[in-house]
């Protein structure tokens, strides 16, 4: 998906990758580096980019089966009748240790990684859906991972089924 997105906006796949999914460094920041130092000719390359990721998005689900994760993906492709959206999530206590395990931080480090990537998804996704980020009623299927990975999929599998018929 980067690759393709980049051949679109013309940035590379590093800059894509780096910047997709997430405003940068803060609100103020990103409304004075994506707003006003473009012209209305000129679009952001924050929205060149978002622009492209929508465009691929689309064409990735219109060719059939796939799997997006994030993306703002819920709200690009809310119009299709057969996709099914859903919002994985698990409390900060199961997070943070996961990501401890992982990232091998402590766990005040894990939380406020966890706290920045929240904060940074929650910002982007309002910026450019105008929506809450995580809010139940935009998805399908919320589920809890402490559940397990078997009852996520048998979730999963069982509401694609249902959407199916």
């Amino acid at each position: 998906m980067i690759r393709e997105i980049a051949q679109i906006t013309g940035y590379s796949e590093d800059y894509i990758s780096r910047r997709e999914e997430s405003l940068t460094h803060s609100l103020f920041y990103d409304l004075a580096n994506q707003m006003y130092g473009y012209s209305p000719e000129k679009e952001s390359p924050k929205d060149a980019i978002f622009e492209a990721q929508s465009k691929v998005i689309q064409q990735c689900a219109s060719k059939g089966d796939c799997v997006i994760v994030g993306r703002c993906s819920d709200y690009i492709l809310r119009d299709m009748d057969n996709c099914l959206s859903l919002f994985l999530h698990a409390p900060l206590e199961t997070r943070t240790k996961r990501i401890m395990h992982i990232q091998h931080l402590d766990d005040k480090k894990a939380k406020a990684e966890i706290e920045k990537t929240d904060r940074r998804r929650a910002e982007n996704y309002r910026h450019y859906t105008h929506r809450i980020w995580g809010q139940a009623d935009h998805y399908d299927l919320c589920i809890d991972t402490r559940l397990g990975k078997e009852f996520v999929l048998d979730a999963v599998r069982n509401a694609l089924a249902l959407r199916q018929n």
